[in-house]
């Protein structure tokens, strides 16, 4: 029986924003879903810019320029500026105003070599100490060091991996309040992509995990404003990992979470978003 509680204002009201949201969280994840590769590496990089450097604007920039391919990259770039008439570092520099700029037009632009060499051998301890200053000393910004951005430029993977692991000895901590904090966020992305993309999968889903452990809040069918918050992270990395390491992500998704990403996605999300996502996962 349907009690009068269902159809107080504010109820209708909330489930009907959730419905446009979901619908509309199902429209995005279907254009990412039905464009290439570069178009929607394009796409995603204008809405990044367009936040005028937010937080999430920037790890989304900063996850492309990491954990794509060069030519993909340009690819991107030249389909941005197909799309938007503008180049993407035209509009990098109008939008985002601060020392982040210059680390995030620098990954953009530079070709990666992933073979280490017999120099860079002889310099893991120098980079890594250097890094490690640039993460403890809480009195400068050294987003915007040359020397910093150079290692996370011109040093081949297995070289920055052999770095990572001796700045953890170090016992190096990111900066969270300041801009440097993206120094530590493109280290990982380029060590331990994978690791990264669970991290964010479980940032998405793991907050709506209680709705489902308490059947009171279950039946009540509650979806607080925290919803807003699974944000385009779930769709982005699932549609664009597919023919890369997706399932790499969803065994260690399984690993650390102790569910699957489908169960989860199955707890969390709603309709045809949440079919969406699982036919995905399921090819």
């Amino acid at each position: 029986m349907v009690g009068r509680s269902d159809f107080n204002a504010a109820n209708i009201k909330r489930k009907r924003q959730l419905m446009m949201i979901e619908f509309q969280r199902f429209m995005n994840a279907t254009l990412m879903w039905m464009t290439s590769p570069a178009e929607r590496d394009a796409r995603l990089l204008r809405k990044a810019i367009k936040t005028r450097g937010t937080r999430v604007g920037i790890m989304v920039i900063i996850e492309i320029a990491c954990t794509r391919e060069f030519c993909d990259v340009s690819a991107a770039k030249e389909v941005y500026h197909h799309l938007y008439k503008n180049s993407l570092e035209f509009d990098l520099s109008r939008f985002i105003i601060g020392p982040e700029q210059t680390l995030l037009n620098s990954l953009l632009n530079t070709k990666r070599f992933k073979e280490t060499n017999e120099e860079e051998e002889k310099i893991v301890m120098l980079d890594a100490e250097t890094l490690a200053k640039a993460f403890n000393d809480k009195s400068k910004i050294y987003i915007e060091n040359r020397e910093i951005i150079n290692i996370l430029l011109y040093r081949s993977i297995p070289h920055l991996c052999a770095v990572y692991e001796q700045c953890k000895k170090m016992g190096v901590t990111s900066k969270s309040n300041s801009p440097d904090l993206w120094i530590h966020k493109t280290l990982t992305y380029l060590v331990d992509p994978i690791q990264k993309f669970v991290q964010l999968l479980e940032n998405s889903l793991a907050f709506k995990l209680w709705a489902v452990e308490d059947a009171e809040v279950a039946q009540a069918d509650v979806w607080d404003e925290d919803y807003h918050l699974l944000e385009d992270s779930l769709s982005r990395i699932i549609i664009s990992r597919l023919k890369v390491d997706l399932d790499k992500i969803k065994i260690k998704f399984k690993e650390t979470s102790k569910i699957t990403l489908q169960e989860r996605i199955r707890l969390v999300c709603k309709g045809n978003y949440r079919d969406l996502l699982l036919g995905v996962l399921s090819k």
